[in-house]
């Protein structure tokens, strides 16, 4: 079932570059993620954007488990991934992508204010790509 209805649009999917912006942060491996992301980016036009962005434990992964097993009890179920596993769902968005630079970096390295980033431990990726 796509995420986005057609609902209230004229044709097939969206006629003007549109940003998407889904954290999938939340979708376990259950609820098929990649899956998730494709739908979404489907009825997309071409140079419209995806920019994701997840919560990683690859810098401190028992403060990052600590902190979602917080959440799974207050809130919702949260998924930690890799950075291969976020690299991951822009190969299975079922179209042809452009990742722009920086890449797929911890969240502070994307296009950080004066060019410096500071010191720290990074709890999340952020990757953004058009779509052709």
């Amino acid at each position: 079932m796509p995420l986005i209805s057609q609902r209230g649009h004229r044709g097939e999917g969206l006629a003007q570059p549109e940003t998407a912006i889904k954290v999938v942060t939340w979708a376990d491996a259950l609820s098929a993620p990649a899956e998730l992301v494709r739908d979404l980016v489907a009825p997309l036009a071409p140079g419209s954007l995806l920019a994701i962005t997840h919560a990683s434990p690859d810098s401190d992964p028992k403060m990052m488990r600590a902190a979602a097993d917080h959440y799974d009890r207050a809130v919702i179920t949260t998924r930690l991934r890799t950075k291969p596993e976020i690299d991951r769902f822009a190969v299975r968005a079922g179209r042809e992508i452009e990742v722009l630079e920086p890449g797929t970096v911890f969240q502070p390295y994307w296009r950080p204010e004066n060019g410096q980033v500071p010191p720290g431990l990074y709890h999340g990726y952020a990757m953004l790509a058009r779509l052709r």
